[in-house]
């Protein structure tokens, strides 16, 4: 008798529960091992193409195993174990932002214009929480500072590019001496993209060998990415 998928649905937890109760057993009692060993595998894994059971069911089962979901395969796998070396310096600041990560990628679950905002980019084609999360991880990045129309007189034009996973919001420029001394600084106008961006300058410099000019793009969650050039 076939049964239809919301009755599939309905069975699955049940069958899976005692699916993973009888590793569970193999694993504490360490026959697992031997049936392991036996057909020469080095995981305690199990894995199938997503159906319409799989699909729906993800994260912790028991102490034991976990159930991941992604690209197109759902994973039955042993729990990691947990350790008792203390992190580094560098896991412990990957940590942190991670942290301030789920910080926002919640805070836009919660905000309607936020929601709205990763909504509405096409193709990305996931939720909100992921996408914002996404988006903290990744920030903008300056690629180049044209300064082929800027000879240092009023008006002379550097264009920026600046590129994001999302959307680059502003751009700032700065313009230093050799000593690094500030000559101006202010916000770049965005063009026909939000990709280049042009910065006008409004002080004369008779000389500009050796100016340090700089740019720093910043996306929708504060991210910043900075770059420089020297003339």
């Amino acid at each position: 008798m076939k049964r239809t998928e919301a009755q599939c649905l309905t069975l699955f937890p049940k069958i899976l529960f005692v699916q993973i109760m009888m590793i569970t057993v193999l694993a504490r009692t360490g026959a697992i091992n031997r049936v392991i060993h036996s057909i020469k595998i080095k995981k305690v894994m199990s894995k199938t193409n997503q159906n319409s059971l799989t699909k729906y069911y993800s994260g912790k089962f028991g102490k034991d195993f976990v159930l991941r979901n992604k690209n197109g395969m759902s994973t039955l796998a042993k729990l990691p174990k947990p350790t008792s070396v203390p992190p580094s310096v560098k896991q412990t600041d990957v940590r942190a932002i991670f942290r301030l990560a789920v910080n926002f990628a919640k805070r836009s679950v919660a905000d309607p214009v936020l929601s709205a905002y990763y909504l509405s980019n096409p193709g990305k084609g996931n939720s909100v929480y992921r996408l914002a999360l996404m988006d903290y991880l990744k920030p903008p990045v300056i690629e180049k500072i044209k300064t082929d129309a800027y000879t240092g007189v009023i008006g002379g034009k550097i264009t920026i590019i600046a590129v994001d996973d999302f959307q680059v919001v502003n751009v700032n420029v700065s313009i230093k001496a050799a000593n690094g001394t500030l000559i101006e600084e202010g916000p770049c106008v965005a063009d026909a993209t939000d990709t280049v961006w042009n910065y006008t300058t409004t002080v004369v410099v008779p000389d500009t060998t050796g100016m340090i000019i700089t740019a720093e793009a910043f996306d929708k969650p504060g991210g910043s990415g900075k770059n420089s050039i020297t003339l």
